[in-house]
Order: structure tokens, then sequence, then C-alpha cells
């Protein structure tokens, strides 16, 4: 299940509709690019479920493998705290050897901090979700 509406809550905030939207995108265009099967591919949903919901541990939007390495995509539209962006890098580094963060061009300071992490968690690469999806134009 990539998108999971939380029928308990009956507000969705708008923000949350429009990451599920693009990591949707960007699970298709993994797969035509990669040539992965749907079920190659890990949601963020399917990770909590295996390791048990009463986890409040960070999983990676969705995950794969491809020839025999790991990969963590992140899909990061709004800019999270500091702290929170490293805790989530290094536990990406510590379980995957490969953590795509995919942002807007726009938003310099996560780029920056993003790029600041890459010196401690030489695994991480940023593409940008314009890039990935053209059609994306959400101001």
């Amino acid at each position: 299940m990539l998108i999971g509406l939380n029928k308990r809550d009956g507000k969705q905030r708008l923000e949350q509709i429009e990451h599920d939207i693009v990591v949707a995108d960007i699970v298709i265009y993994s797969m035509q690019k990669l040539k992965l099967n749907l079920n190659e591919i890990a949601s963020e949903k399917e990770l909590h479920s295996q390791k048990g919901f009463g986890s409040r541990q960070h999983f990676p939007d969705f995950t794969f493998e491809l020839e025999g390495k790991s990969y963590a995509i992140e899909i990061e539209l709004s800019l999270k705290a500091k702290e929170t962006l490293r805790k989530n890098a290094e536990l990406n580094f510590m379980n995957y050897d490969t953590q795509i963060w995919v942002i807007r061009k726009r938003n310099s300071l996560l780029n920056n901090r993003l790029g600041e992490l890459i010196m401690s968690y030489p695994n991480i690469f940023i593409e940008y979700v314009e890039e990935l999806t053209p059609n994306y134009d959400r101001s």
C-alpha cells in the first residue's frame, strides 16, 4: 500500500496528500527507469507493518534492492529540523547502501543541509522532484 489514508482521522493534511502523490510518481518513475516490479518495492507503511506499528522508528518513503545493493528513497517536500534530518540520514546510512533524497529545487536550505550531511554520510544522493516528474508544478 503506497498511499495509506488514516480513516480514523477525518482530516488529511494537504501537504501529506501532495507528498503521497509525489511518492507514487517517484515509485512509477523508479519502476520504469530501473525496470523494477511493484513487488520489489517496500513502502514506508509496509516497513512499519513488518516492524510493528508500535515502534516509532523512522523508515524511508520506500526501499528496493537492485543488483545486490539496497536503496532508501526519501521524498522531502518540506523543511525538517536539522536534527531530524541528521537522525534519518544516519539511520538510512546504517541500514541501506544508498539513500536518495528527492527534494524541490527551490528548497535551497534543505539542499544545503543535505549537502552538509553528505560529509558524514557519503551514501546520500540528491535528486530533484521537478527533474524526475516533469509535470510536477506545485508551487
